[in-house]
């Protein structure tokens, strides 16, 4: 359960996409249709990326760039 990885190691879930979100974990078939939050991180600059890019960063115990785990 991606909410608990992501509370259990420091970061926090929002239900909706504001300005304060850092990054949108989405999927490459929500980015190529976009769902109502896809938009809303695009309108806001914020990155969308991939479920790897928690697993990962929980793995090596830092955040990684999100660049490598960029949804487009």
């Amino acid at each position: 359960d991606f909410v608990k990885l992501i509370s259990d190691n420091g970061g926090s879930v929002a239900g909706s996409v504001t300005k304060s979100v850092q990054y949108l974990i989405t999927t490459e078939e929500e980015a190529s249709n976009p769902t109502t939050k896809v938009t809303a991180a695009q309108n806001n600059s914020i990155p969308l990326v991939s479920e790897d890019f928690i697993v990962e960063s929980v793995k090596e115990g830092k955040l990684l760039d999100p660049n490598d785990y960029s949804v487009e």
